[in-house]
């Protein structure tokens, strides 16, 4: 699976080397994010299309972070398919019409709204540096559920935490913000709660990365998750 999803990211990628007018402008970087939950991982395929750039992404799963991938600014097509299809037939979502600008960095996500129907939409980025000794979290509230709290703390719920940082995200919100580098326990709850929906989980947060976390699935089916990538930035 992740073969193919490679191979498509590696076509992208030499169409855009293989440009001379496409190389010349600083391209756009995209992640790509599968939020919606199903069966078996509800795999869908996604095409990918504008200037210079023809690709499908197969087999792409629920909780799936694709990139960044390297894309020239333009306009693009976006759309998204059953699984196995190869980007034909009948479209399952969308297709999205999205500009992306030279050096943007960006999100791609299909998600669900608060009251769990399916959509699909772009979202800012922010891989800027966050200093010495600290990364740059992004967070994006994307799952059926209402607004979220999240704790970030050195000792979670023990009363005893040297920083902590609790945010209300509605669906559809997003936020960047630093954090020192080190192991944190991570919490996500529903505004005003005081029952975890997800975690506290302890990660390892490393300096000069930037992390994009997704909130991904539903309260309602158990599915409500956490869907991350992480990459490194001078």
């Amino acid at each position: 699976m992740m073969t193919r999803i490679l191979s498509a990211l590696l076509v992208a990628a030499g169409l855009l080397v293989g440009s001379s007018s496409i190389a010349a402008a600083q391209p756009a970087s995209v992640f790509v994010a599968h939020g919606i939950p199903g069966a078996d991982g509800f795999p869908v395929d996604i095409s990918v299309t504008g200037p210079g750039v023809d690709v499908c992404l197969p087999d792409v799963r629920f909780t799936q972070v694709l990139g960044p991938v390297a894309l020239p600014a333009g306009a693009y097509s976006i759309a998204i398919y059953g699984g196995g299809s190869a980007c034909t037939g009948g479209i399952a979502l969308g297709p999205l019409a999205l500009t992306f600008a030279a050096g943007e960095t960006a999100a791609v996500a299909a998600h669900l709204t608060a009251g769990g129907a399916p959509t699909a939409g772009k979202y800012p980025v922010d891989l800027s540096p966050a200093g010495a000794g600290a990364a740059r979290v992004n967070v994006f509230h994307l799952a059926a559920a209402p607004e979220v709290e999240l704790v970030v703390a050195r000792a979670y719920g023990r009363g005893n935490s040297p920083e902590t940082k609790v945010t209300g995200i509605p669906n559809g919100a997003n936020l960047s913000t630093p954090l020192r580098a080190g192991n944190w326990d991570v919490a996500l709850l529903p505004a005003g709660g005081s029952t975890p929906a997800f975690g506290p989980v302890n990660v390892r947060v490393l300096p000069r990365t930037a992390y994009v976390v997704f909130a991904v699935g539903s309260l309602a089916d158990g599915s409500f998750t956490l869907a991350s990538s992480a990459v490194p930035v001078r």
